[in-house]
């Protein structure tokens, strides 16, 4: 809790306002300005964690979309090879055929 209190003091009062009061150990934490920095906190860690979850999210949907198209091209590949066996089976027949 004390880290958090220096954190907030940092935080909400500026330079030039510590100056005014006559230092660090002047200023009074006060309990609403401690919940506000304890709750800014707490939105900034879920924040990340969204951020986190989004971009996590974002590299399995990359990923899902490059081995779906790897899949598509093999499909392709495959579809070319058979049409393409079926064209030299029938050329060989027609060749055989007009000798």
């Amino acid at each position: 809790m004390a880290s958090m209190t220096l954190t907030s003091r940092r935080t909400i009062v500026r330079v030039d306002h510590l100056g005014d009061v006559g230092g660090m150990e002047n200023f009074i934490v006060t309990q609403p300005m401690v919940i506000s920095c304890s709750s800014a906190s707490k939105k900034y860690k879920l924040y990340r964690e969204d951020k986190k979850k989004a971009e996590e999210e974002a590299n399995r949907k990359r990923k899902r979309d490059e081995e779906q198209k790897e899949v598509e091209n093999l499909l392709k590949l495959k579809k070319k090879k058979e049409k393409w066996k079926k064209w030299s089976k029938t050329s060989r027949t027609r060749r055989t055929r007009k000798l």
